[in-house]
């Protein structure tokens, strides 16, 4: 499956995947390896989170003896130990799907009391599972999952609850324009909901969007198999009873129901294949303990729903020593997507990109200054207008040497492009491949040199500067201040300029 956080299923069955203030030397080593935390934060209540893994033990959660939820002396980072030595490979950790909340791709009557059934289908997945949290929050102590709820984060420090001037220290259009976008849909559905609910009190907007953003950083997600096993027991054993009664009350022949109960059996399997079958059937789960690993860069994990016991599982690729944190991989994200739904970002993080906007112009204008214009205006000109129209203004850099789409090389193409080049092409498809040895190379150094162009002209400091600025402040942070805003900006825009530091040495 997908950490949003994602899970795998066994018979196996489908898989499901997912979704700070680092002070000290230490911690400046742990983020070196990609250490970071998914809003685990500091509880609601402040209740000792034995509470949660004894609740979870209860209710059937294993092996809950073996893990302990502490904050790090040092970083102040809350994560789960492991009392002794775990092997690779592994089922570390099982929670029964009865205490997870759970949405599907399937359509489904809506299960909170009071809410309209066309908000709710036209509620993405992390809408209705926001909505699912806010019914469980509101039933206050009689919610069967009160232990779990005491253990969410308070608050998750993200981008949306910064002012227009902090986002600004980003020094990344791309990710402030998403960010506007975001609390603006958020916003939006905040008040679609209030219009769809008949239960009263309603809650806060603030209570809403918390909700939201607990279910962006914690959801696993995976491919869903269309019912578990014990439900489908129970139907083919309906089925039998059915047939028997049909018999034994003189209704028909025993061959009748025979059939009829094969054509049952039948119908409610290939049913379930072709919900597994379907790449677009798939489930999201906040799963109680689950949730609770922070994420690490270097970690393999598999986070699994198990078909034939009803649960879900996490099984790690490596061991883990006794006494350790115990960490999954959240998946291929780059650090827009982290920073914005989980608030960190990962270092040196090879699922990194920059975006260039407004590339035409800046390319343009790294032409005319540093390229020789054969051809002159007119030409430039010409190459111009093949670009316009195109969706090439907007560049996508990876830190590789391959680290360019299709897309953007064949706009490099045209831009470097000759009259007898042009000659016989109309259209940007047409330099879909390589034109000619001199070209592709012309390309790509006008691709490095808007690079650093960008580096050295385009945004306000340098990344020395920056990591200069963080050392300043690495000793200063409180979460959620202004201080530690300003460090997660600059984390942030490091790691943005390396993305592009690496790109331009790789085509040296």
């Amino acid at each position: 499956m997908v950490m949003h956080h994602a899970t795998s299923s066994r018979p196996r069955g489908p898989r499901v995947r997912h979704p700070h203030p680092l002070r000290t030397d230490r911690a400046r080593r742990a983020l070196a390896l990609g250490a970071t935390t998914s809003g685990r934060y500091a509880s609601r209540s402040r209740k000792p989170d034995a509470e949660l893994l004894s609740w979870a033990k209860s209710k059937g959660a294993q092996p809950m003896d073996v893990f302990s939820l502490r904050e790090d002396e040092e970083t102040g980072v809350r994560g789960v130990y492991t009392k002794r030595a775990l092997e690779a490979d592994s089922i570390v950790c099982e929670v029964p799907r009865k205490l997870a909340l759970e949405v599907t791709t399937a359509k489904t009557k809506c299960p909170v009391d009071g809410l309209d059934q066309e908000f709710w289908n036209k509620c993405d997945w992390w809408g209705k599972l926001a909505c699912l949290l806010l019914a469980e929050l509101q039933k206050g102590d009689s919610s069967p999952l009160k232990a779990y709820l005491d253990a969410l984060p308070e608050a998750i420090p993200t981008p949306l609850h910064w002012t227009p001037e902090q986002l600004e220290m980003l020094q990344y259009r791309p990710l402030v324009d998403e960010v506007d976008k975001q609390r603006e849909v958020w916003h939006g559905l905040y008040d679609r909901y209030c219009s769809a609910s008949s239960a009263r009190p309603l809650p806060t907007r603030e209570a809403f969007v918390h909700a939201i953003e607990c279910v962006r950083s914690r959801t696993f997600s995976g491919p869903y198999e269309g019912s578990n096993w014990e439900t489908r027991i129970k139907q083919y054993g309906l089925v039998l009873v059915l047939a028997v009664g049909y018999v034994l009350g003189g209704f028909g022949e025993a061959y009748q129901a025979f059939n009829g109960a094969l054509v049952v059996f039948l119908t409610i399997l290939f049913r379930d294949l072709l919900v597994q079958r379907n790449p677009r059937s798939i489930r999201y789960v906040l799963c109680p303990v689950l949730d609770m690993f922070n994420h690490r860069s270097d970690v393999e994990s598999d986070p699994s729903y198990e078909y034939f016991r009803n649960t879900f599982t996490l099984t790690l690729s490596k061991p883990v020593a006794e006494n350790q944190e115990v960490c999954i991989n959240y998946g291929k994200r780059g650090n827009d997507e982290l920073m914005q739904y989980y608030g960190f970002v990962v270092p040196d993080n090879r699922h990194d990109s920059y975006t260039l906007s407004g590339f035409l112009v800046k390319a343009a204008d790294v032409m005319r200054a540093e390229f020789s214009q054969e051809g002159g205006e007119g030409l430039a000109a010409k190459r111009l207008e093949m670009l316009s129209g195109t969706d090439t203004d907007v560049v996508v850099v990876r830190p590789k040497r391959l680290g360019l789409t299709g897309r953007a090389l064949q706009a490099l193409r045209v831009l470097v492009s000759t009259e007898e080049e042009l000659r016989g092409r109309a259209a940007l498809l047409d330099f879909g491949t390589k034109v000619s040895d001199a070209n592709e190379a012309l390309a790509l150094r006008l691709m490095r040199r808007v690079c650093e162009r960008e580096l050295e002209e385009v945004l306000p400091t340098t990344k020395e500067e920056d990591e200069k600025a963080l050392a300043n402040l690495s000793g200063m942070g409180q979460d959620l201040s202004q201080v530690e805003v300003k460090m997660q900006a600059l984390r942030f825009r490091i790691q943005k300029k390396r993305v592009l530091e690496t790109y331009i040495e790789s085509q040296v």
